[in-house]
């Protein structure tokens, strides 16, 4: 039983908490852009980018994540003649 509730506690990271972590870090970087001395065409710019970055990142690294610890992907199945 111990098995599988550090399993679901892996889960919960790799799904849950890694993805708003990265939220948290994508809304601390764009306020911190707004109070740069840019033009509002270059903070949008500078918010656009930081977002898709983070968005790019994120998806790569949960993927990856998730297929280490064995949420994603496919199981052999073992058939006996």
């Amino acid at each position: 039983m111990k098995n599988t509730s550090k399993r679901t506690w892996r889960f919960l990271y790799d799904a849950l908490l890694y993805p708003l972590l990265i939220i948290v870090a994508a809304v601390f970087l764009i306020m911190t852009a707004q109070l740069l001395p840019f033009t509002a065409s270059e903070k949008l710019t500078i918010s656009v980018t930081i977002i898709l970055i983070l968005l790019v990142e994120t998806i790569i690294v949960t993927y990856h994540l998730l297929k280490k610890d064995g949420f994603i992907g496919r199981k052999k199945s073992k058939i006996k003649d």
